[in-house]
């Protein structure tokens, strides 16, 4: 599972690195970003359970000899869990908007309530 490293310096500066809980920082990660000092503090934190959500082009080339592209501007919904591999996508497309009004009901959810939402709203179906 990938966590967030934050790192500060002596001069108050902060900055994150998103890696694996095996990370191990190379004298280039412990660099202040800002001034060059050295980090003299960093600090482990778990992500919290919040949803990742995107949006997958449905595009594909429907004809390869004339390299038409067909469903441009269709998008499939994807929700996954930020801590397991499990994720959810949407069974039909949606146009761009429609999408984003759509994606927008799973901000700051949990992996448990994001599969309950997804099912209220018949993403899981035609």
């Amino acid at each position: 599972m990938n966590i967030w490293w934050e790192f500060r310096c002596d001069n108050n500066h902060r900055w994150i690195t998103y890696a694996d809980e095996g990370y191990e920082p190379t004298s280039a990660d412990i660099e202040c970003p800002v001034d060059g000092t050295p980090a003299v503090t960093v600090s482990r934190q778990v992500p919290a359970d919040r949803v990742k959500v995107a949006l997958i082009p449905a595009a594909r080339v429907i004809d390869a000899v004339v390299g038409t592209v067909g469903h441009d501007s269709e998008y499939f919904i994807e929700v996954s869990s930020p801590i397991s591999p499990e994720s959810l996508v949407s069974v039909r497309t949606f146009s761009w908007d429609d999408a984003i009004q759509k994606m927008a009901v799973f901000q700051k959810m949990s992996w448990e309530g994001a599969m309950m939402r997804w099912r209220r709203l018949g993403l899981d179906h035609e």
